[in-house]
């Protein structure tokens, strides 16, 4: 009764969701039948996202723990919404309701870069705003085969290209584990994040980080 993971991708795709019941139709003509919450939204690289994210998530916040990519979050031209008068000011709500309810965006600059050529460079990925405003962030591969590359390559890029110091570092990497998808009970997984958190702390000393 509870699904992982909604993909809403495709090349060129639109989500066009209606009122989000037990089901919502996504792109690629698909539809996909959703019982119960939905712990990831996979509203990614060709999704518009600040179209498709805020009908779901305003219209049901429960569905979704954690979004991926979100790459589009700050493009207003995107926005499709026909009550959207001022699609600035959509978009600013859209990001305040996500920093708000602390859902995760999973950041995948690699992937993004491949996939999302008209990025340029990696200093201009919107991860830059994301940090600025706030959002709760992860980074994560996408995939590690075809992106050549590993969570700590992800971690390395975006310390060579972003503002991250010590604690915001160790924020990007807890809430990776605290927004993961954890199949045992609750208390388990609040355990498993306490080793994490200690383990962490000790190579940090080790390499002379903050606390």
């Amino acid at each position: 009764d509870r699904a992982a993971d909604l993909g809403a991708g495709g090349e060129g795709a639109i989500v066009q969701a209606q009122p989000v019941d037990d089901a919502l139709e996504v792109a690629d003509h698909r539809v996909v039948a959703l019982h119960g919450r939905c712990r990831g939204v996979a509203m990614g690289q060709a999704v518009l996202l600040p179209e498709a994210g805020t009908r779901v998530l305003v219209e049901r916040p429960d569905l979704a723990d954690r979004i991926g990519h979100g790459l589009h979050l700050f493009d207003a031209e995107r926005v499709l919404h026909p009550k959207a008068k001022n699609r600035a000011e959509y978009v600013e709500r859209l990001v305040s309701f996500l920093a708000d309810r602390r859902i995760t965006l999973e950041v995948c600059l690699s992937s993004n870069l491949q996939t999302t050529p008209t990025i340029g460079e990696l200093a201009k990925h919107p991860f830059g705003k994301m940090l600025e405003r706030g959002l709760s962030l992860s980074l994560c591969t996408d995939n590690r085969l075809v992106s050549n590359t590993s969570v700590s390559r992800e971690i390395e890029l975006a310390l060579t290209h972003f503002p991250i110091d010590a604690k915001r570092l160790k924020t990007l990497v807890m809430t990776g584990f605290q927004h993961s998808f954890f199949y045992r009970p609750y208390a388990e997984k609040q355990a498993y994040i306490a080793r994490v958190a200690r383990h962490y702390d000790a190579v940090a000393k080790q390499f002379g980080l903050p606390g």
